[in-house]
């Protein structure tokens, strides 16, 4: 456990210079309260498999502590009897805490989410793969949530009434172009009863402007749907009704 030789990226990594290091021990580099993971968890998995990657908690000489990954290979002579390892270290600190933002911010979206009748999710960009479901799902599409779940958006398409497929179908390919959407669609219930739905999605970016999510909401429709087409009908009704008495009246 020894260091034996520091290069450049290591002394500006740490902030020590080589010879502070050299000939010391490599727990120097963490905080005391890691040293115990050190030996258990980097030490002896190294020993075992002769090579190891693994994410630590180290400190600078600053006292900063900040997040490694670490790539470490054993060496070992021509009879194969290990005499030292070789370690390569990156500072992984801005992608942690920006991964910890990440959870942060979708947890507060499910705790929010849980608590109403819309049916909110979040989709992988990449994948497509739906990573979360709200509870609102099932009151909705009449289907447990983890019946979707984990699975490619384009799943739910088979529970879209046939006829507006190409509508479900669209809101994909937006999404695919990395664009929100608002659209209008039937849905098939297990009862055989049939909903209307109107879903909205947007995109989420990283901040290099990258869309690595994309957020939607749900809502049930039908009742409004029924209202419009009873108003368009009693329109309809009043102006036959309006057409018939001026013709009444032209006689």
């Amino acid at each position: 456990g020894v260091v034996t030789s520091w290069n450049k990226g290591a002394e500006k990594l740490m902030g020590y210079p080589p010879a502070e290091v050299i000939g010391r021990h490599i727990s120097l580099m963490y905080p005391p309260e890691e040293r115990d993971f050190l030996q258990n968890s980097v030490i002896e998995p190294l020993q075992r498999n002769g090579v190891h990657d693994i994410e630590v908690r180290m400190r600078k000489k600053s006292g900063e502590d900040f997040y490694a990954h670490l790539s470490l290979a054993l060496q070992q002579d021509r009879e194969g009897t290990p005499f030292g390892m070789i370690g390569y270290s990156m500072d992984v600190t801005k992608t942690r805490q920006s991964e910890l933002a990440l959870r942060q911010s979708e947890e507060r979206f499910r705790e929010m989410a849980e608590t109403v009748s819309e049916a909110f999710w979040l989709m992988d960009a990449q994948s497509s793969e739906v990573l979360y479901l709200s509870p609102g799902f099932e009151g909705i599409w009449g289907r447990p949530a983890e019946s979707a779940s984990g699975r490619p958006m384009r799943k739910l398409e088979d529970w879209v009434l046939p006829e507006d497929r190409r509508i479900f179908a669209r809101s994909l390919d937006t999404m695919a172009a990395g664009e929100s959407f608002s659209e209008e669609f039937r849905i098939v219930r297990p009862d055989g009863g049939l909903r209307w739905i109107w879903q909205q999605a947007f995109p989420i970016r990283d901040k290099a402007g990258r869309v690595y999510r994309f957020a939607g909401i749900c809502q049930d429709v039908t009742d409004r749907k029924a209202a419009e087409k009873e108003l368009t009908a009693h329109v309809a009704q009043q102006k036959a009704v309006a057409e018939m008495g001026q013709c009444a009246l032209e006689a």
